[in-house]
């Protein structure tokens, strides 16, 4: 009797940078797994909450165009209460996709907003009086411009091959070396240390003079490096923020358990979302 294939829940249709980084996640696990496409994120969090997928595929942040609010939003949902298991960095290169081969024929163009936030100055130039709508994901844009007349969309080299659409321009990113960062949850998994770890925390201070100060002094006298600070309005009318902090470090180390214990005094909500192994940027 064979096992059941565990899955993975990423931000679909197929096409998208979401499944681009399931497949990669895929390919390195080298596990019997199957790929579950999400509408958005909070049903992937959800499927990973409720056992439906073993895995979630989350983007986080881009380089070009900032956090993905919505994930922040679902790691401050209690509930919820998932861990980090890896990171993923994908390199976004987006193209202008249509079945027009004469731009002047285009009059509107399909985007995910990330998209549109990436390819701005492209857009402004190129495109300035062209309607540009907002759709669910990059995959959608293109199955969009692939049945429409007179339409185009921003996509990646994924969707032309999967819906068999024309590239008209390529690379049209504002920046060169635009990457989005994804998170790989689960319910469980802690990985082992490897000695090029990240852990990232979410947590609330207490309302002192001060507390952040000695919060992140809690860091600093260990020489533990801080890669990343962000706060997010908790939306419960009171005007009071977490905090999502990454460190360099396994929660396992000696002064990263000592730092997180001291860190833990100064805090209202305190939680470890996980320590992993360190993605490789694309371009390395």
């Amino acid at each position: 009797m064979t096992s059941k294939r565990q899955k993975i829940a990423y931000l679909g249709p197929k096409g998208s940078f979401s499944h681009m980084a399931a497949k990669k996640f895929w390919n390195t696990e080298k596990k019997d797994l199957k790929l579950l496409s999400k509408k958005d994120l909070n049903e992937i969090f959800r499927a990973v909450k409720i056992n439906q997928a073993a895995f979630g595929v989350i983007p986080l942040e881009n380089s070009s165009a900032g956090s993905v609010n919505s994930a922040l939003d679902n790691f401050c949902k209690k509930n919820f209460s998932l861990k980090i298991k890896q990171e993923i960095f994908i390199k976004i290169d987006f193209f202008l996709l249509s079945n027009e081969q004469n731009k002047k024929n285009i009059s509107k163009i399909y985007a995910h907003p990330m998209a549109i936030a990436q390819c701005n100055k492209w857009l402004k130039k190129n495109f300035k009086k062209t309607k540009v709508i907002k759709v669910q994901s990059n995959s959608k844009a293109a199955r969009l411009a692939k049945k429409n007349p007179g339409t185009a969309a921003i996509s990646n080299n994924l969707s032309a091959q999967i819906y068999k659409i024309p590239k008209l321009n390529k690379k049209i990113q504002d920046y060169a070396n635009n990457t989005t960062r994804f998170l790989i949850i689960s319910r469980f998994d802690h990985p082992k240390p490897t000695g090029n770890d990240k852990t990232s925390l979410i947590l609330s201070i207490q309302h002192k003079p001060g507390s952040l100060y000695k919060l992140l002094g809690s860091l600093a006298k260990r020489k533990i490096n801080m890669t990343r600070i962000e706060s997010r309005i908790m939306k419960i009318g009171k005007w009071e923020y977490y905090f999502f902090i990454d460190i360099e470090g396994h929660r396992q180390e000696t002064r990263i358990k000592k730092a997180l214990k001291e860190m833990k005094k100064y805090c209202l909500y305190f939680q470890i979302l996980g320590s992993y192994p360190k993605g490789a940027a694309p371009w390395d």
